[in-house]
């Protein structure tokens, strides 16, 4: 059993063994699946609150997701190009080129895109083939950064970079006033200096706040 309130300004890092359920509890924030039981309330602006596990399909659609970005531990790249493959996290609207640019910043993704002939409009083709996984694995957070949601969810999202650029990127992340809340999976101990609260998964299934 686990109960806690996390205020405005959490920085909640998940840590425990692999396969423990650590990125069951993110499907779980971001109401990509529901709680077996327990409840898991959502107090938006409003002060109004969302009890996740009655809500509908169309209502988590419509009232949470859109709060949440999300970098999932594998991510997938478009045949198209990096201003549409960081873009695509809003899939509606027009391009705005100052989030654009804001996102590749915060994932020192610039450098990169500055380095290609076309800029934002190179193609790292399907699934990024010209790119390394540290890339793909940036532009996958500037996409996540480009939705300016309140909640970040990272699974494992500097897993493929080293040591001191995942220590700026989470810096950079921590930097951005428009997150209120971050959860993030991790097996990196050299990151969690930086966050508020830690969740600790224990083997006999026991979750356990170790830092706040």
């Amino acid at each position: 059993d686990f109960s806690y309130q996390f205020n405005e300004g959490a920085r909640v890092a998940i840590v425990g063994a692999t396969g423990i359920g650590k990125s069951t509890l993110l499907d779980i924030i971001s109401c990509l699946r529901k709680p077996t039981s327990g409840t898991l309330h959502f107090i938006d602006q409003n002060n109004k609150s969302y009890l996740q596990n009655q809500l509908s399909k169309k209502e988590q659609g419509t009232n949470l997701i859109p709060n949440c970005s999300f970098v999932p531990q594998f991510n997938y790249l478009l045949n198209t190009t990096i201003e549409k493959n960081i873009s695509i996290s809003l899939p509606n609207e027009k391009t705005n080129f100052k989030n654009l640019e804001l996102a590749a910043e915060i994932s020192l993704l610039s450098d990169f895109i500055e380095n290609q002939q076309n800029k934002y409009e190179f193609n790292p083709k399907s699934n990024g083939f010209l790119m390394s996984g540290g890339q793909i694995q940036r532009l996958a957070i500037a996409r996540a950064i480009y939705k300016m949601s309140p909640i970040l969810l990272l699974d494992e999202a500097t897993s493929a970079l080293d040591l001191r650029t995942a220590d700026q990127v989470i810096q950079n992340i921590f930097s951005l006033k428009h997150i209120k809340f971050v959860f993030a999976v991790t097996h990196s101990n050299d990151i969690l200096n930086y966050f508020s609260h830690i969740i600790e998964f224990k083997k006999n299934g026991e979750l356990k706040i170790i830092k706040n």
